[in-house]
């Protein structure tokens, strides 16, 4: 009985967040087209390389209080109010200090980029923190509905500035403006319902450090995974000097990043609950080789055809521009297995008390990945950076196997894992000698080789489904 309810829970938040995903995406991508096509490549790297330069030093502001807040919240939802009012105010003044450094670091390595980097600081440390005050506590207390309505506002918010800065001409100043601006209100209002539903609490300076140390793990968790998935772009501005690299190598990771609606929208409905199932390790292993073995599934086919027609994908969503953006698109394509397998495993570490080896391997795979990018940058550009992400995914994957082998049942996954790998086998060599429309017409082949190599079970699908009708009821 208990299990059917988590598994309901969690269908029904999931149905909720992989909507909100889904639209995220696709708006997003909707908006990041237009771009790619009106900056050109060496405008869109200039614009990319803004972005990622800002997220970088950004992680000064998080302080690891996201992913606490809804460890903590989901364990006890009367603490809701306090976690708002004080990590608000704690992201509010280190987002000062971080905007004053980035003022500092911008003006003296890249003037030229400095209104770019400014305003994007504006939005990322300043307007996007606060509002992900409001969106753990969301998140923790299991409430996806208003983390749903404030996602879609937010974004619809960004798509309709958007459009409108790029459309009109203001280059990527305004593009970045127009999104500050949007982050700015959607902000205002995730706190104004955040406050609303859960009280106006006083924040309190007395409990500031001991939310500082026990938010010090995903800080550092936080810190090593965004420089091993965003210091390529800053290394290839550094190291080659060029925006049309850039912009190529930008383009191609943003077409493989809209493939990752699936796994964050399971992973984010996971959290709260493997939190709550802390101790029960038998449903925490059931729970996490079900949602490994779905997300593989799901990747496997995205992966081969960005192998097979990467030209013909790059072609048709960025224009003729982009022809070099191919070569780094295939290669970032093969690591969307290793990352759709590595989220379940992230959020069973962080749910279950082991964020600091999770931080352990992210530091890991961070070091690696600068150093082959030192490498491979020089000699191979884009391509070499690509490749060297694919190493940081594989790696990362092993050693989230090895933390959470307590929770891993082999028995679960392997032959399952054996059956996906079979059914991707034969939809590859199809995949081989088609076109891309044909490959895309034999999609509904490889589901069904899922069911028949028993990689995917009739009831793993019906529980979500009979979730999400119950959720729209």
């Amino acid at each position: 009985m208990v299990e059917g309810r988590l598994i309901r829970r969690v269908g029904v938040n999931t149905g909720f967040v992989l909507g909100s995903e889904v639209v995220r995406k696709l708006l997003a991508f909707a908006l990041q087209l237009v771009a790619v096509r009106v900056f050109g490549d060496a405008g869109y790297g200039r614009y990319i390389f803004a972005i990622g330069f800002v997220t970088l030093w950004a992680l000064g502001n998080d302080l690891g209080l996201a992913e606490l807040t809804v460890r903590d919240v989901a364990r006890d939802r009367e603490r809701a109010g306090a976690y708002l009012a004080d990590v608000l105010s704690m992201k509010l003044l280190a987002g000062v200090l971080v905007l004053g450094v980035l003022a500092l670091v911008g003006g003296a390595t890249q003037p030229a980029e400095l209104p770019m980097i400014l305003w994007a600081g504006l939005s990322a440390v300043i307007f996007a923190g606060s509002r992900e005050s409001a969106l753990g506590v969301f998140k923790g207390t299991q409430d996806f509905r208003s983390l749903f309505i404030v996602n879609l506002a937010g974004d619809a918010l960004t798509l309709g500035l958007g459009y409108t800065a790029v459309l009109a001409g203001y280059g990527p100043l305004g593009l970045i403006v127009a999104t500050a601006a949007a982050t700015a209100l959607s902000s205002l209002m995730s706190l104004l319902w955040a406050r609303k539903r859960f009280g106006g609490v006083r924040p309190d300076p007395r409990r500031w450090w001991g939310l500082l140390k026990a938010g010090f793990p995903f800080a550092l968790a936080s810190v090593f995974i965004i420089v091993y998935k965003l210091v390529d772009v800053t290394m290839l501005k550094y190291m080659l000097g060029s925006d049309e690299v850039v912009g190529w190598y930008g383009a191609s990771v943003k077409l493989v990043n809209i493939l990752l609606f699936a796994p964050l929208a399971l992973s984010a409905a996971l959290f709260p609950a493997l939190a709550e199932m802390k101790g029960d390790d038998e449903r925490l292993s059931r729970t996490a080789s079900v949602t490994i073995r779905l997300l593989v599934g799901l990747a496997l086919p995205a992966a081969i055809l960005i192998f097979f027609h990467a030209e013909g994908i790059s072609a048709i969503a960025l224009g003729p521009g982009y022809g070099p953006s191919a070569d780094s698109l295939r290669v970032l394509g093969l690591s969307l297995p290793l990352v759709f397998a590595s989220y379940p495993l992230s959020v069973l570490l962080k749910s279950t008390g082991r964020e600091k080896l999770f931080a352990a391997g992210a530091l890991v795979s961070g070091l690696v990945n600068v150093a082959a990018n030192l490498y491979a940058i020089p000699r191979w550009e884009h391509v070499g950076a690509a490749w060297t992400t694919v190493i940081s995914e594989a790696l990362v994957l092993v050693l989230f196997v090895v933390f959470a082998r307590r929770y891993i049942n082999l028995s679960q996954l392997g032959r399952p894992l054996l059956g996906t790998l079979a059914a991707g086998a034969a939809y590859g060599a199809a995949c081989a000698f088609l076109s891309l429309w044909w490959s895309l017409a034999l999609l509904p082949i490889y589901v069904l080789l899922l069911f028949v190599t028993g990689a995917v079970k009739g009831e793993d699908i019906r529980g979500i489904r009979e979730a999400l009708r119950r959720g729209r009821g």
